[in-house]
Parts: C-alpha cells; structure tokens; sequence
C-alpha cells in the first residue's frame, strides 16, 4: 500500500516547484515591464534635453540682449551712450543730410530760407532722429526680451511636465523592479512552507 506520508510531501514539492516556476514568469513579466518604463524615463528625458535646447537661444538673447539693453536704456549714462553712438554712425549722417535737404528745399519754395523758422527746424533735426533712434532700438529691445520670456516660459512648462512625468515613471519603475526581486523569495517561501506544513502535519500524527 502507498505510503500517504510520501503522497502528500511529493505533492507539497510539486506546489513548491510550481510556484518557482511561476515565479520565474513574475520575474520576467517584471523585468520587461522594468525596461519598457526605464526606456519611457529615457525617452521622455531624451524630448525635454532636445526641446530645451531648441528653446535656450531665446531664453540666453531675451535675457543678455533684449533685458540688458532695456536695463541700459532706462538709465541717463545708458541713453547718453547710446546716442552718442548713434550720432557718430553712418545711419544718422545719412538721416541727418536727408532731413537737411528736405527742410532747405521746402524753406527754398516758400521764401523762407536763411530765416529763424528755417534754422531752428535744422537745429531740431538731431534731437528728433536721437529721439526717435532711441524709441526704435527700445522696442527693438523690450521686443527681444518679450520673446525671451515667452522662451522661459515654455522651458518652464517643459521642466514641469518632464518631472510630473519623470515622478510616475519612476515610481512605477521601483514597483517593477520590487515584484523582480521579490519574485524568487516569495516562491521558495511558499514553497519550503507548504513542504514543511505536510512534514510537520505527518510527524505530529504519528505522535498521536
């Protein structure tokens, strides 16, 4: 007659070995899952570099060009020096010759040349071209540093989601990466468990 003894250890090793290989399947399913959600980290960190570089040459020109030049035309020495530029460059000579001619010819026409109304529009022909140089390079700037920010914004934006995203990937990666390594354990933890359970259940009814 069979030994039940035999019959029901051999059937608490066949639970055993069928938990370790079905751990086996646990461990790879994790570690494919693992990998899939380590190349999303990868992938979204690869798109936030790339769109963050597209965006920094803005950001750095808003920033040194447009910004600081605002900061410098918004003070008397930083006006000061930009007109003393304008005034020695080849676009307000050109300007200037033009303005010149066109208020000589016109006091010419009317009878008016060598008259004090003649000469003070003359007179006024620098602070005006100056003035409006400077209007024209504020906006130039106060444009550039518009776009900077408009730059920083959307890099901002970038880095807010590459982080809410970065944050669920990887927690969902150290949950895989949990499962893996507590595949095997918890296997042979049943296992041995359910082979020492019919053990010890046999031995304590042959002491009775």
């Amino acid at each position: 007659m069979p030994d039940p003894t035999f019959g029901l250890v051999g059937g608490g090793i066949a639970s055993g070995i069928g938990a370790i290989f079905g751990a086996s399947a646990q461990q790879q399913a994790a570690a494919e899952q693992a990998r899939l959600t380590q190349e999303a980290l990868n992938l979204q960190q690869q798109i936030y570099e790339e769109q963050k570089a597209l965006l920094d040459p803005y950001v750095t020109a808003g920033t040194d060009i447009g910004l600081a030049g605002l900061t410098g035309l918004t003070t008397p020495a930083g006006q000061e020096e930009f007109l003393a530029q304008y005034y020695a460059g080849p676009q307000y000579q050109t300007l200037q010759q033009q303005s010149q001619q066109e208020l000589l010819a016109a006091a010419a026409a009317t009878g008016q040349l060598g008259g004090s109304t003649a000469a003070n529009q003359l007179q006024r022909i620098a602070p005006t071209l100056g003035l409006q140089a400077l209007e024209q390079q504020y906006g130039q700037y106060a444009q550039l540093a518009g776009i900077g920010q408009t730059a920083a914004t959307g890099t901002a934006q970038l880095g807010s989601q590459y982080a809410a995203t970065s944050a669920g990937l990887l927690q969902d990666l150290g949950v895989y990466q949990g499962q893996q390594a507590a595949a095997y354990p918890a296997a042979f933890g049943t296992a041995f468990g359910t082979i020492g359970g019919y053990t010890l259940g046999q031995g304590l009814e042959g002491l009775f």
